[in-house]
């Protein structure tokens, strides 16, 4: 890090070092145009870097993220004073007025930088949100306020002529504005050079480095401030090439931002799959090998081997969803894992299924997949133990769940106050999403579930 700053810092103050002692080697050139084009783009970077930090801050609630966030608005505010001056009034000298308000802008910006660089990490976002609003909102209104009242405010920049491009005297608070601006940026280089040693954080390592070529570009400045004039010298292309590694540091802050959020999206997948897999499989597992236990010591209970046999095929019907889910595409339409689901299922057990979707219905994830689970105990217990031959799945616009078999049936209060562990595991995983379960049955009606979702 330390070998990048040196290498951007030490041409840049050499070039700026050499406007500043031979301030009268060139004129610059008058190209309002240019600046106009150029204040745009850099008013838009300023935007883009601005709602970057504003997704910082609602993720880490730093103060040092809303500071650096107030700064780059006001950078922002800035430019846009800029164009609006350059395309109302072109080819005139830039108002006092709006001189005046643009070294406001342009100070508070640089302050509230460097600012951001020093603040402590620990410093919380809301801690901080009442005052740099407020500070903020002040330097905007301060700013209109000048360039409303330009004919009280005194010359800011003097030129030689009309077609001069020359810069013949400023008022002094313009030069004391620009050495402040350049200590400020070499607090923010220094500031931002620490943080990046300890961290890897892609925006603040570029921001290390655009403060160095940033207070280059104001000890050109000092010596010919045209930055608050139409024409283009060498303090405005270091200006240009600050704003370029900025943009680069935004660049690299939203691929940094994705690789993030593919990892994340990856790590839930994987949690998912391993709760599901504990609540499922595991579990079918623990029970199969208990019951196995009892069986060896000879103190197993009666029918032992029915539950044993029901509980192994529940255990492969778990695995197998898994494995489905971990060879999907995951862009599988809702329908789509419906149908597969119940199909399955029903055609191990030689039953006829249905299957009736409302092709635009939107689910969050989490009840996505309830629904898959429930439509595959539902179809399994309606083949296996109600021998059903016809099986019914809908889940309509209503977002009302029904899956109806021609089944043998069976008596409700009975069936839910035994062990039927299915009936359970389903009521359980509507409840866990807020979801209303029913269950209908009597012998030889078949039976009818339903669930609605929230």
């Amino acid at each position: 890090m330390g070998q990048l700053v040196l290498v951007a810092g030490i041409p840049c103050f050499a070039v700026a070092a050499g406007e500043l002692l031979l301030v009268k080697t060139g004129p610059g050139a008058s190209l309002p145009g240019l600046k106009t084009a150029l204040e745009g783009v850099q008013g838009m970077i300023a935007l883009l870097v601005a709602f970057l930090l504003y997704g910082r801050c609602q993720r880490s609630r730093a103060a040092v993220d809303a500071v650096l966030l107030s700064g780059f608005l006001l950078l922002a505010c800035n430019s846009i004073l800029v164009v609006v001056d350059l395309v109302v009034l072109p080819g005139t000298p830039p108002a006092d007025g709006v001189v005046w308000g643009r070294v406001l802008l342009r100070f508070a910006g640089s302050l509230a930088i460097a600012l951001a660089a020093v603040l402590p990490l620990r410093v919380s976002f809301d801690r901080v949100r009442a005052p740099i609003t407020a500070l903020a909102g002040v330097a905007v209104c301060a700013a209109i306020a000048m360039t409303v009242a330009e004919d009280h405010l005194p010359e800011a920049v003097r030129m030689g002529g009309p077609r001069s491009a020359l810069v013949v005297g400023s008022h002094p608070l313009v030069r004391v504005a620009l050495v402040a601006q350049l200590l400020l940026a070499s607090v923010a280089a220094w500031g931002f050079y620490r943080r990046a040693s300890r961290e890897r954080d892609v925006l603040v390592s570029a921001l290390a480095v655009a403060s160095v070529v940033n207070a280059a570009s104001f000890l050109a400045f000092t010596g010919r401030p045209s930055l608050y004039t139409d024409h283009v010298h060498v303090g405005d292309v270091l200006r240009v090439l600050f704003w370029l590694v900025v943009l680069g540091g935004a660049a690299g802050e939203v691929a940094a931002f994705w690789r993030s959020e593919r990892d994340l999206a990856v790590l839930e997948e994987r949690r998912r799959v391993a709760r599901e897999l504990h609540d499922g499989l595991a579990q079918e597992l623990a029970y199969i090998a208990q019951q196995a236990q009892l069986l060896n010591d000879g103190d197993a209970p009666e029918r032992a081997l029915h539950h044993m046999l029901t509980s192994s095929q529940r255990a492969l019907d778990e695995s197998r969803r898994a494995i489905a889910v971990l060879r999907g595409s995951g862009r599988e339409t809702l329908e789509e894992m419906v149908r597969q689901a119940a199909e399955d299922v029903a055609a191990r057990a030689g039953a006829g299924v249905t299957v009736e979707v409302d092709a635009g219905l939107e689910l969050d994830a989490d009840v996505r997949e309830t629904v898959v689970r429930i439509v595959r105990e539902a179809v399994s217990n309606a083949a296996r133990h109600g021998r059903a031959r016809a099986i019914r799945v809908r889940l309509g616009a209503d977002r009302v769940l029904h899956i109806d078999d021609d089944g043998a049936g069976f008596v409700v209060e009975s069936a839910t106050a035994g062990d039927r562990y299915g009936i359970l595991t389903m009521r359980e995983r509507a409840a866990g999403i807020d979801a209303r379960f029913a269950l209908r049955s009597a012998p030889g009606v078949g039976t009818s579930v339903e669930v609605v979702l929230p």
